[in-house]
């Protein structure tokens, strides 16, 4: 729990600040987030992060589309981006790696502030439920044009996730790590998995060795 001048404000609120604040030091235009979780094993390279001079947007249609907390998400962003709050929007934008736009974030920045009269930061530390990814995924979804908004959406995960496979079952194991795909750069072991550092290596190695890339 942090003190500010907004109040009590939650750690995990405040980590999101930190994200969208990424324009703030750094000047490069593609901004890349990458979970403590996730171990890389291969090059991420800028063909990985760009397709003719877009950046890509994590957009996977209807998932998530059933979670009531993520549907809380999806209205809280609405309404902070000043839209009609429908439920859920249509996507989700989570992920492991996450590629944003430096000038788009600037832009949703400038939104937050016009909407609220306030300072972009502060609106977002007032929320205690809120995801900056689903956030940022809306904005450039439903707000920005298409053509302008220099980014194109893909449901191609850079990360094999654990998330998606049932890791406490031989079968889960082994199905996760012979589901590897070209487009994966990492693999991503959730921290709260019960695993010790040399069964979290030992698994990533196997998953290296299946790897197609």
């Amino acid at each position: 729990m942090w003190l500010t001048p907004t109040g009590i404000v939650r750690g995990w609120i405040i980590q999101q600040i930190v994200k969208l604040s990424a324009p703030s030091y750094t000047r490069n235009d593609i901004i890349v987030f990458a979970d403590s979780d996730i171990v890389l094993t291969a090059p991420l390279t800028a063909k990985d992060l760009q397709c003719e001079g877009r950046t890509r947007l994590y957009r996977v249609p209807d998932a998530t589309s059933d979670s009531p907390m993520h549907i809380g998400w999806h209205v809280v962003s609405a309404r902070l981006l000043g839209i009609p709050e429908s439920g859920y929007m249509g996507a989700d934008y989570i992920g492991n790696l996450i590629t944003w736009s430096r000038p788009n974030v600037e832009l949703l920045q400038e939104r937050l502030s016009s909407l609220s009269g306030k300072r972009w930061d502060k609106v977002i530390a007032r929320q205690a439920a809120f995801s900056e990814y689903i956030l940022y995924g809306i904005f450039v979804d439903h707000i920005l044009d298409p053509d302008a908004s220099g980014q194109f959406a893909t449901k191609d995960d850079l990360v094999h996730a654990g998330w998606f496979f049932d890791l406490t079952t031989a079968a889960g194991l082994e199905e996760f790590t012979r589901s590897v795909k070209a487009s994966h750069v990492a693999v991503a072991i959730q921290s709260t998995e019960p695993f010790s550092l040399e069964e979290r290596r030992a698994l990533v190695r196997k998953i290296e060795e299946q790897s197609i890339r």
